[in-house]
């Protein structure tokens, strides 16, 4: 009888001899199983599409569940955020989006009263020129940070190739006690996309083991930029490898249905879909040979189909030899500019919509529309 880590490699062997159209009707199965359970959960969302609540949204599809979210506060007031617990690992994470400008103050809110030890961010502040998170945390150049009544120092920073560790110590008015955090940034996991190699992402899983501890039962914050594809990916990965290493049984495509019931869109691509097998796959492979698990990688391109079949928040492809001199100047300064490109995109956009109201033009209103997207980028480049 086969072991449940023997089980998982022969599947993963047998989806790649038929390569990407496997992968992708595999995809498009999780995404029925999915709906078929939304509907009978009766999963909603009135929450975060509440009048006082939308704005607080990156993202107008990726929103928590009403039946299992994180609230704020004897208010129970809204944040982007959904709580996971895998009861076969004793693990908890909680999957959120990156903070918009309006919503820093709540995620460290959130921090502090989940008694969050660990944050792993998979993503860059901007990526492709624009904002995918608002700057949260201090580093080596902005020493320190507030988001009133929270005030946020950080210890230390340092570079591990593709991931930065910054130990942060979290500070509220008025409260004596104060919590240290550890962060740990992965910067090269395109949006929509996978990193170079699974070497990469399983380096940064062993680095999270130590820093998090394999057994602490404190929730991990995890985010990327919307909290879904990139989160989901590492969530996965991380409960397949311990299930396994236990000797429990994993059906990787159920355990993603089960998941997204916790967290909409967990795993947005074919492309993460397999990654996410592989990268389980290399590890017990290379621990069997006794090597590290975390050797390099061949690359996966993007598979025919994966294009179609993601959300389209946006098609994102990161360059992977930005400098990390420039990487530094950019996080130096981006705290005010964020917040001046916002407000001026906004006023600019505010302008034009109400210029284009009264036109009936079809040409003047294209015309217009497209110099408003002009305008955004070049606040958001510039």
């Amino acid at each position: 009888m086969k072991t449940a880590k023997e089980h998982l490699l022969m599947q993963f062997h047998e989806h790649e001899k038929i390569a990407a159209k496997s992968w992708l009707n595999i995809f498009q199965a999780i995404n029925s199983q999915t709906a078929k359970r939304t509907k009978a959960l009766k999963l909603s969302c009135k929450a975060a599409f509440s009048v006082e609540n939308v704005d607080k949204n990156r993202y107008r599809d990726i929103s928590p569940y009403d039946q299992n979210r994180i609230t704020l506060g004897s208010d129970e007031n809204y944040i982007n955020a959904s709580p996971i617990r895998v009861d076969e690992t004793r693990q908890k994470y909680i999957l959120c989006q990156g903070p918009l400008d309006d919503t820093c103050a709540d995620l460290w809110q959130m921090i502090w009263e989940q008694n969050v030890p660990t944050i792993v961010m998979l993503n860059k502040l901007i990526e492709r020129g624009l904002l995918k998170c608002s700057p949260y945390f201090p580093s080596r150049s902005i020493k320190e940070m507030s988001f009133k009544p929270y005030k946020i120092v950080c210890e230390s920073e340092e570079e591990e190739g593709d991931f930065t560790v910054r130990i942060l110590s979290l500070h509220m008015d008025e409260v004596e006690e104060v919590k240290t955090i550890t962060q740990i940034q992965y910067t090269e996991w395109p949006d929509f996309g996978v990193p170079k190699s699974t070497a990469n992402l399983l380096h940064l899983m062993r680095r999270y083991w130590e820093l998090h501890g394999r057994e602490n039962s404190s929730p991990a914050v995890v985010h990327c930029s919307a909290g879904v594809g990139r989160s989901g990916t590492f969530v996965v990965v991380d409960t397949v490898i311990r299930m396994i290493e236990a000797g429990t049984e994993v059906d990787m495509e159920k355990l993603i249905v089960r998941l997204r019931e916790k967290r909409m869109g967990l795993i947005q691509t074919p492309q993460q879909l397999r990654f996410s097998w592989q990268a389980i796959v290399h590890f017990f492979q290379y621990d069997d040979e006794g090597g590290r698990g975390d050797e390099p990688s061949s690359s996966i391109g993007v598979e025919e189909g994966d294009e179609s079949v993601g959300r389209k928040r946006e098609s994102s492809n990161d360059g992977h030899d930005e400098k990390l001199a420039k990487r530094r100047a950019m996080i130096a300064g981006i705290v005010e500019k964020s917040r001046k490109c916002e407000r001026s995109r906004q006023s600019q956009t505010s302008s034009f919509i109400s210029y284009l109201s009264p036109l009936s033009s079809p040409i003047v209103a294209v015309s217009s529309i497209i110099a408003v997207a002009a305008i955004s980028y070049y606040y958001y480049t510039r």
